[in-house]
């Protein structure tokens, strides 16, 4: 016979749970769970998010260019000396634009980034956990662990390589869902920074350089020039790299009571009380028994164990941002340039002007890739602390035969 209060699997409807059983609701959306903690407490989340790292793009190269000159000189033109109409200057000359000469200088972007919450439940099949209310047998359809197959009792491969679940409130057994490992959506944009590109044209050209008989008004010279903007990196949109879903586990098969039967040596159940049943032994490897305290159970034939409760997600993400800009499609020249020329040998032509550029190109602005990676997470399902208790010859001398339960407070 089972002992009242004992708890086991139930695969079937919440109408068919047999009489002399009730469903035990803690178990309801919970995973059974032997790692050390208060015996009967809930705990654990379908979901969990991480704290990323920050990294950093530092920024590549790039230059603009222009087929364009610049414009005529932009300022003082000369001037009339004595009158005479001949000294009147024209400094109507451009330049070659070669912006091309100049180089990108700016700052790197750095940022941390947040790995979106995300569900990450481990495989599992739902059950129904029904609790003995007074002294019974093993009723058909309910599931029992153990650590070798006995007569009566065939293996639950509906459950394989799979967690138990208690199924939602008043929900039947036989769902089945979660998955062996998990990964993050992860979306960011950088801050803003700032660079700078400088350079300098080439020399003017002879076009109108001077429209006066006799002297030099200007000599070949050369203007320099700067342009500024702010740029933000473009946002990233991806996937972290995947990390296992599976808590801490050690493998023990379950099998499934086609009809009623009784206890057996052997036979595994679970309880809360601080104290074992008579006859009934801790399942702490020790005594013949499988070591099952410090783990899920997960239902596999084949012995092994595995799965973590804290876990991180190796660097991943390796990307790149990049923007499309052109500083506004023009620039100003600085006024400093070349010697004042003269006409005649003695009159002065006026020279500061300056030129505008225009038809700057675009450019593609990139930064070199960077990997993110995210902080460590304590993280484990939905649970209900446990203990898992066997059989022993004992139990049976009591009057209980065979079987693998759940036993909690009665």
């Amino acid at each position: 016979m089972i002992p009242a209060g004992v708890i086991l699997p139930f695969d079937g409807n919440n109408t068919a749970i047999p009489a002399g059983w009730s469903r035990d609701t803690r178990f309801d959306g919970r995973f059974p769970s032997a790692i050390s903690g208060t015996l009967g407490q809930t705990g654990g989340s379908s979901a969990h998010s991480h704290t990323g790292s920050t990294h950093t793009h530092q920024p590549n190269s790039h230059v603009h260019s222009s087929d364009e000159y610049t414009s005529s000189a932009n300022g003082e033109q000369g001037y009339s000396s004595n009158d005479d109409p001949k000294s009147t200057v024209s400094e109507g000359h451009r330049h070659k634009a070669q912006v091309s000469n100049a180089s990108f200088s700016g700052n790197a972007l750095s940022d941390k980034v947040d790995y979106a919450s995300t569900t990450a439940l481990p495989p599992y099949y739902e059950v129904i956990f029904i609790k003995a209310d007074t002294d019974s047998q093993i009723p058909a359809e309910s599931l029992v662990y153990r650590s070798s197959a006995r007569s009566g009792l065939s293996f639950h491969s509906a459950s394989q390589n799979r967690f138990l679940k208690g199924a939602v409130a008043g929900g039947n057994a036989g769902g089945t869902g979660g998955s062996n490992t998990h990964s993050h959506s992860v979306t960011h944009t950088h801050t803003a920074v700032s660079h700078t590109h400088s350079g300098t044209t080439g020399e003017s050209t002879d076009t109108d350089r001077r429209q006066a008989d006799g002297g030099s008004v200007i000599g070949q010279h050369t203007h320099t020039f700067s342009f500024s903007q702010s740029l933000t990196g473009d946002t990233f949109t991806g996937t972290s790299p995947s990390e296992t879903n599976l808590p801490t586990y050690t493998n023990l098969g379950l099998y499934k009571a086609a009809s009623q039967t009784n206890v057996a040596v052997g036979d595994i159940a679970i309880t809360t009380s601080s104290s074992n049943p008579t006859g009934w032994i801790t399942c702490d490897g020790t005594n013949g028994t499988p070591k099952l305290s410090g783990f899920y159970v997960r239902n596999s034939q084949t012995s092994g164990t595995g799965g973590k409760v804290k876990h991180t997600h190796e660097s991943g993400n390796s990307h790149t941002h990049s923007q499309s800009h052109n500083h506004g499609g023009s620039v100003t020249t600085n006024t400093n340039q070349g010697g004042h020329g003269a006409y005649g040998g003695t009159l002065k032509a006026s020279q500061n002007h300056s030129h505008t550029i225009t038809n700057i190109s675009t450019v593609n602005m990139t930064w070199q890739a960077a990997s993110m990676s995210a902080g460590e997470t304590s993280w484990e399902p939905p649970y209900i602390r446990v203990r898992y208790i066997m059989a022993t010859q004992t139990a049976l001398s009591d009057g209980y035969g065979p079987a693998l339960l759940l036993l909690l407070d009665r």
